[in-house]
């Protein structure tokens, strides 16, 4: 992982956070998951669609618990 902290913009608000490395890739995994939710989800792969539910949920609750003020600026 780089070193380097980087800007993450929340998609709907706009509001951007610059975050760590381990936050970025927790954010950008989290994100990920969400947005295969809801592509999966939409074709019908129920199951698949709640795993990637599952995922996304441990992303935001590591934020709940490690930088709320991340979560509450990009995720919530």
């Amino acid at each position: 992982m780089d070193n380097n902290k980087e800007i993450r913009r929340n998609p709907y608000s706009g509001v951007e956070v610059e975050l760590n490395p381990v936050e970025i890739d927790i954010f950008d995994r989290l994100m990920l998951a969400y947005r295969k939710h809801l592509e999966v989800g939409n074709k019908g792969d129920y199951k698949e669609s709640k795993v990637l539910y599952s995922e996304y949920i441990k992303g935001k609750n590591w934020f709940i618990e490690n930088n709320i003020e991340a979560y509450m600026d990009l995720i919530d």
